[in-house]
């Protein structure tokens, strides 16, 4: 599953600064997260130029303000993924 979290950024509000509207967003997308985390799913946050195309701005319908601030990719990882990645560049040192 792919969570898109987009800081809906309103100029006007002045007791919530753009800042804190941006960071508020984030906090939302980490408490995602630890809610996913502990059903016992696995999870990445996106970023970089996977958020910045202009392209999934249009398609999230963001207005120029908003910022994309993470996409969230929830799931199962596969079974001792970790262990055997471990294993290998232990041998190898």
């Amino acid at each position: 599953m792919v969570i898109a979290v987009v800081a809906k950024i309103n100029p006007d509000v002045e007791k919530v600064p753009t800042w804190e509207q941006l960071v508020t967003a984030g906090c939302a997308a980490y408490g995602i997260q630890l809610a996913a985390n502990a059903q016992g799913f696995d999870n990445v946050w996106i970023t970089g130029k996977w958020i910045n195309s202009s392209a999934l701005r249009h398609a999230l319908g963001c207005r120029e303000k908003d910022e994309i601030v993470a996409l969230l990719m929830l799931g199962t990882a596969a079974e001792n993924l970790n262990a055997n990645l471990e294993q290998e560049i232990w041998k190898n040192l």
